[in-house]
């Protein structure tokens, strides 16, 4: 399974979370994240990469505690089709996650409306599996609850994630599409 975070407010607000995937696709950590050994490939939170090491110059993405709350989705892809595809919502306050829910994404549909995307899609969020719920704190993210909401998100080059809200595209996070993998995460 998939570790994934994503906070919707009825189908508006995407949240973040981690992932690992093969050769130069990031790792998305507290902290920042990590790309695979290749040349030339660096950490985007300021931090030193040396051969796909982490390597912590006291730079973090939100402050000292390393702590993270966001939206986060992988998709995978087989040309223009989908295959597996899961986005989900996580809260990490530094030392551990207190909710990280994941719930597949469903039924795509091609979408129009953002004329800066090259790839926009409809989905419905399936049934979620909640890897962890600390006091509660999906649910006070808003973030259970969710099954059968349908989102709207795109693609922009060169990384951009958009997601329609209201009927309105507006870009909200970061996003890489290739022909195998679709990946995205936004800060909340």
């Amino acid at each position: 399974m998939i570790t994934m975070s994503v906070l919707f407010a009825c189908t508006s607000n995407l949240s973040g979370g981690r992932w690992s995937t093969e050769g130069s696709d990031p790792t998305v950590e507290a902290g920042g994240v990590r790309y695979g050994g290749g040349e030339g490939e660096t950490e985007d939170s300021g931090d030193q990469q040396d051969s796909g090491e982490w390597q912590d110059s006291g730079a973090s993405d939100t402050g000292d505690s390393g702590a993270w709350t966001g939206q986060w989705g992988e998709i995978t892809r087989q040309g223009d089709a989908f295959g597996e595809a899961w986005m989900g919502f996580t809260q990490w306050d530094g030392t551990a996650s207190q909710c990280d829910v994941a719930y597949p994404l469903e039924s795509p549909t091609p979408a129009s409306g953002c004329a800066t995307c090259t790839l926009q899609t409809t989905f419905t969020l399936g049934a979620p599996e909640v890897e962890a719920d600390v006091a509660g704190a999906c649910a006070a993210q808003g973030w259970t609850g969710l099954q059968g909401t349908t989102i709207t998100i795109g693609h922009a080059p060169p990384e951009s994630l958009w997601m329609q809200t209201n009927g309105t595209f507006s870009a909200v996070g970061w996003s890489s599409l290739d022909a195998a993998l679709w990946t995205f995460e936004r800060d909340l």
